[in-house]
């Protein structure tokens, strides 16, 4: 599809100051780049990952690309942000292999006071070799999906206070060729990377669904996001795999074209 050389379509918000937005694996990627705008707009980020270097330096990355963005002129700037003194980002651990991690984490969250307006269920493992996870489960199924459903559901009462609460569930396009069955859930019979993360992104939107008809009549929105091909670091995960990263090398080659 051809481009355009004019601004792009970015909303012209101004986040409230108490506007609160937790976004899992925040620190790289797609994670990052969501946190970066949405700290740009005004918001209060929450950068929930496992590394504290790397989201140190992903913070740092937003703080000087904000100061890059208030010395461009109005016609050099391709989005309409507000002009903010600093964008507000903060860094809290979260190992969404482990629940006792996710349950510290709920309750290092609650501790801080804050309001939670956004619900960003964005990290996720991609292809992975089979591992269980310290709670015993194949790791997609943990990661991708249990982990986030655990968490929402125990952020819910705090969303529920917000006007206007969202819960984006990161997904992907492959969960058409994901299938539910209990026998294959965890890895159990012959393992397929490919259909443990189809599967796991199938979940998250059958967890979307679920949420919605549960949450009728109450000011949360439930969506689910497939970001469609984007070339991160997710790739490392499948790099053994010379079939996979042949698979990825030529559809990347072919959107280029």
């Amino acid at each position: 599809m051809g481009g355009s050389s004019g601004k792009l379509s970015w909303p012209s918000v101004a986040l409230p100051e108490d506007h609160t937005v937790i976004v899992t694996g925040g620190n790289s990627g797609l994670g990052f780049e969501t946190a970066k705008h949405l700290a740009l707009m005004g918001a209060r980020v929450i950068i929930a990952c496992r590394s504290e270097i790397r989201a140190r330096a992903a913070i740092m990355r937003i703080k000087a690309d904000h100061m890059e963005f208030n010395e461009l002129s109005e016609e050099e700037r391709l989005w309409d942000y507000p002009l903010i003194s600093e964008p507000r980002v903060e860094f809290m651990y979260l190992d969404l292999s482990s629940l006792e991690s996710v349950q510290r984490f709920i309750q290092e969250f609650k501790m801080t006071g804050y309001s939670l307006n956004t619900l960003i269920c964005n990290a996720g493992v991609v292809m992975v070799p089979f591992e269980k996870t310290v709670d015993g489960y194949e790791k997609h199924f943990q990661v991708n999906y249990l982990s986030h459903f655990y968490l929402t559901l125990e952020m819910l009462p705090l969303l529920e206070k917000a006007d206007d609460a969202r819960i984006v569930l990161v997904s992907s396009k492959l969960h058409e060729s994901g299938n539910f069955s209990f026998k294959t859930l965890q890895g159990k019979t012959k393992y397929d990377r490919s259909a443990a993360y189809a599967n796991s992104k199938l979940y998250m939107v059958m967890l979307m669904f679920s949420l919605k008809r549960r949450l009728a009549g109450k000011k949360i929105n439930v969506f689910c996001a497939d970001p469609g091909l984007v070339h991160t670091n997710a790739s490392k995960n499948f790099r053994d795999d010379k079939t996979l990263m042949t698979k990825y090398k030529v559809i990347f080659y072919i959107i280029q074209l």
